[in-house]
């Protein structure tokens, strides 16, 4: 057995490559960010905990685990960003820019991006299995842990695996998280939503969030995980009583110049109803546009999500979305009236409201499209493709 990249001392935690454990088993390759928030230093405290219990225990863990601090910058100074959201600058043509810009010219979430671009690659192109991408976060609000995810059927099969509410909608409502670099390329990932800054718990659910995730990836044995049965109870009383699976439908977002404040009170999850008061800013009061439940209220001094707006998803309909994706019924839909392929985009489809008035959104949610952005008049719906090497999940092993 072979170990390499050990944590390394805690004064020295805000290095780009926190560590990384690789047993010598053939498996996947589990990619987890900590930190691309510099006030959310929770999940690097979460998966260095992890990866010393790897080492310790030298556990059988198939695959490689490589663990990667963010925004140093910003960790540094326990700030959410320096000059803008890293979170928020990795839509395909935004990275294409980067890499032919001038280094010279770079903010310092620039150089941040540019250095785990050059990470992300490498470890892309070298896998000899599936990349499994986990971004570990948390908030400004108490509440209980959760995860997004890019709505494919891979990603939805580990996000329920680890025994906390999922979101779906993240590609409606929020443009360039690090989640589209792996997504963009058919590779799974998710984020994961830990709890508040601050909260020890939250170190406690990223964590155990982290070792399901090695088990829900074929990485890990769920026999080998210390504890197993805790850490799966630990997220479940985090989570009790909350909907399994939400779908955003809102997302109201802010400026400085808004003087946005959220009202008292809030947290993740908290049920609201049309025309309640949720915060105020400089044009008066700010009020939910539908009923449903309020996820991530800003309290903090940075950052352009103000709050989202979610409805609870029936688990019926995830049984009726993944028999209709499986049968490939999403065929059908450029054969519709006011519905067209997208001349230049891969897998888009542009739907004319104009034409397509009836349960559009719906139809195409279930068929595993999600609205992007509009085009004019018009309404452009993208579905995620998936590798052949992501079919691979759960790894089984090959006894090496």
């Amino acid at each position: 057995m072979k170990t390499r990249g050990a944590p390394p001392a805690e004064d020295q935690r805000f290095q780009r490559i926190l560590g990384s454990y690789d047993s010598g088993r053939r498996g996947p390759m589990i990619v987890v960010v900590a930190g691309i928030h510099g006030n959310e230093p929770g999940g690097v405290q979460a998966v260095r905990r992890v990866l010393s219990a790897l080492e310790r225990a030298q556990l059988p863990l198939r695959g490689e685990l490589l663990a990667l601090a963010g925004n140093l910058k910003a960790l540094q100074r326990s700030e959410r960003y320096v000059a803008r959201d890293l979170n928020r600058q990795w839509q395909a043509e935004r990275v294409d820019e980067l890499r032919a810009q001038d280094e010279a010219q770079d903010c310092p979430e620039d150089a941040e991006q540019r250095d785990l671009l050059r990470i992300f690659d490498r470890c892309v192109s070298e896998a000899a299995g599936p990349v499994v991408f986990f971004d570990l976060h948390s908030s400004s609000s108490d509440g209980p842990p959760f995860c997004c995810l890019g709505d494919t059927l891979p990603n939805r099969d580990i996000a329920l695996a680890l025994e906390v509410p999922v979101i779906l909608g993240l590609e409606e409502t929020i443009d360039g998280a690090v989640l589209e670099y792996f997504s963009a390329r058919g590779l799974p990932g998710v984020a994961i939503e830990g709890g508040q800054h601050d909260a020890p718990h939250t170190v406690d659910r990223l964590e155990a969030a982290l070792w399901l995730g090695l088990v829900a990836t074929g990485a890990l044995p769920e026999a080998e995980v210390p504890d197993a049965a805790g850490k799966r109870q630990v997220l479940r009383d985090a989570a009790r009583g909350i909907p399994p699976v939400v779908e955003l439908r809102e997302h109201h977002r802010v400026t400085p110049e808004d003087d946005f404040v959220m009202e008292p009170g809030f947290r993740s999850f908290k049920p609201v109803t049309k025309g309640d008061v949720l915060a105020r800013d400089r044009s008066g009061p700010v009020t939910a546009v539908e009923s449903g439940r309020v996820l991530l209220p800003l309290y903090q001094g940075k950052g352009e999500d103000g709050f989202f707006l979610s409805r609870d998803v029936r688990p019926f309909w995830l049984s009726v979305a993944r028999w209709v994706r499986r049968c490939r019924l999403g065929v059908i839909l450029p054969l519709l009236p006011g519905v067209r392929r997208h001349q230049g985009r891969r897998d888009g489809l542009v739907v004319d409201p104009r034409v397509a008035r009836w349960l559009v959104r719906e139809l195409f949610h279930l068929l595993g499209y999600r609205r992007c952005r509009s085009s004019g008049a018009k309404a452009v719906f993208m579905r995620r493709h998936v590798a052949d090497v992501t079919r691979q999940l759960p790894w089984s092993g090959d006894g090496q």
